[in-house]
This record gives C-alpha cells, structure tokens and sequence, in this order.
C-alpha cells in the first residue's frame, strides 16, 4: 500500500473516540479465551508463510487448545489453561512449558488497556472489513514513540475474536501477521480434537518451565535498570538454574501492558555460542552484551532500539543486605 493511499484512507474514513476502542479491546481480551471455535489460520513472519489448523474450547471454567502446521515444519502445539506442550515431530522432541503461551496481544482487563493511552493511540475505524467471510471492526494500536512496536487488529463482528492481528515496524511493515482463512463457532467441540495427533513415544522430553526461585543473596552479582523506556516497569524477577546453564541465571521481566521485554545474565561465559550485539528474527529482536564477566541477553517483540536500551543501562550494584 502506498504512502498516499494510506493517508487517503486514514483521511476519508472517520476514526471513532478512543473510548470505544477500548470496549472492543476488552471484548478480545475476554474472546480469545472464553471463546470455542475452530479454523484454518496463516502466520506470516517476514518472508515466510505458515498454515496452522487451530480448535480453542472453553469448558468447565477452562482454556482448551490445539494447533497445528500444515504447511512447512511438522510441529503441534497443546495447551490446557497455563501448560502447554509443543511436538516437533522431525526433532522427535516434546518441549513442555508451564509459562503458557502470549501470543500476540496479551489478554488484559480493561484498566489495563487505560494505561497504554500514554503510549499508543487507540482508534477504531468505521469502514467495512471482512475476514474470512465474517465482518470484523478494524483496530488500530499505534505507538507514540520508537521503543514499541504498533498493533492491527480486526475483531469479529459477532464475537470479538480476532480474525486478523498485524504486528507493524517502526516503519510501517508489516513484521508478522496472523490472519484466519475459515473459522466456524460451534456450541461444543469434542475432546479428542484436543489430543496429539503424533505418537511421541521414543521422543525426548524437555522441560522450558521456569528455575526454582532462588535467593537472590546468593548470586555473585544483583542487577537492576539505571533507566527504562517510559511506561515499561518490571513484572517479575527469577534467579535460579535454567538447562544448559552451569551458572544460575537472573532473569528479569519487564513490560508497558502490551510489549514486554525479558533480561538474562549469568556469569557463565560461552564466547562462540553466546550472541553479541544484535539479531533478529520477524518481530523478535535480541541483543547480547558482556557486563562485569557476566554474558547479558535482551529478548523482546520490540524494536532494535528498546532491546539495546535495556542491555546499556543495566548495571551491577550491591546485593541488598537483609537485617
């Protein structure tokens, strides 16, 4: 789409108060996990295409769901509420986690979609959309400054489900993209659609769940922000010992509501293996530093600049003192 059409279209078609916005977005937020559904999905991430059959059921208070590739790498992900188990069939891997899957938005309450207005602008726009044969409201997520990325989402008609979520750049490109095809509303769906449709016996199992917390007194080193991106404030802080670490590791978490950035150090040194400077992969960027003989990573779905930001303002202070 062309610059000029873009301003065309954002010229012509009215957006509506910012206050709407959010009743659509606190809709979503309660769909995407309230909602039983099934379909045929693409995720876009950069270059690359992939087509995903998705069944989400919930049922007795709890979140059901299953997904898998059609296209491209086998692999099959389930998830009941917070645990989730992810099959790679050519690895012959299973890979548990028990942090539970993001995705693209977070599902938040509404008073936490308040809080973004500092940082993003919300609009909803009027026009006629479609997705996958259904009609759909058009949300625009637009950051107010480079340490975020922008949202577009376009939700159900009907049920709020979003048919439609765009990850844009600093740029206006599209970064990833997850869209669906088909997708239908049944009451029920039955529980076997919800069992692995691979046979894992013989395959590896490996476990991606969080270390068992730690004292952080008894780290070598305590690290804390000299500064943060405003609106970001940390959500969590883990040390303890993660697989294929001889050291523990601090991990810290930190988010604005919507973005959230994750920070590791550990004085474990790997020069060949371990990352310098910055990656990235889609949406994803990482930066990789070494402070005081300690290996530092930035991982977030956020621009190049947020990620470096983290990694030069983390400094090493006194581990505090308990009485």
């Amino acid at each position: 789409m062309s610059r000029l059409l873009a301003f065309l279209l954002a010229t012509v078609i009215p957006p509506v108060a910012s206050a709407d916005a959010l009743e659509w977005l606190q809709r979503m937020s309660e769909a995407v996990r309230q909602s039983t559904y099934e379909g045929t999905a693409v995720y876009r991430n950069g270059d690359q295409l992939e087509s995903l059959r998705i069944y989400h059921r919930f049922a007795d208070g709890r979140e059901w769901e299953r997904m898998y590739s059609l296209s491209g790498q086998q692999r099959e992900i389930l998830r009941q509420a917070d645990n989730v188990i992810c099959i790679l069939p050519e690895q012959k891997a299973v890979l548990t986690d028990d942090l539970g899957l993001r995705g693209l938005l977070p599902k938040l309450p509404r008073a936490a979609f308040e809080k973004l207005n500092s940082h993003y602008e919300l609009i909803e726009f009027t026009h006629d959309a479609r997705v996958a044969g259904r009609s759909c409201r058009e949300i625009h997520i637009r950051a107010r400054d480079i340490y975020r990325y922008s949202y577009q989402v376009c939700l159900d008609q009907d049920t709020a489900v979003p048919l439609d979520i765009r990850l844009i750049g600093e740029g206006g490109e599209l970064l990833e993209q997850v869209i669906f095809t088909h997708i239908e509303f049944p009451a029920s769906l039955d529980s076997e659609l919800f069992e692995a449709g691979v046979d894992v016996s013989g395959f590896r199992h490996v476990s991606q769940a969080a270390p068992a917390a730690e004292d952080a007194r008894g780290a070598d080193a305590f690290w804390e922000m000299r500064d943060l991106p405003a609106g970001f404030r940390l959500a969590n802080r883990e040390f303890g010992h993660w697989p294929g670490f001889d050291s523990p590791v601090l991990q810290m978490l930190y988010t604005d509501g919507l973005a959230s950035v994750s920070v590791f150090a550990t004085a474990q040194q790997i020069p060949e293996a371990a990352l310098q400077g910055l990656t990235r992969m889609g949406g994803v960027n990482a930066y990789g530093i070494m402070k005081d003989a300690h290996h530092i990573t930035v991982v977030g779905e956020v621009p190049q600049a947020t990620v470096r930001f983290f990694g030069d303002n983390l400094q090493q202070v006194s581990v505090p003192v308990q009485p």
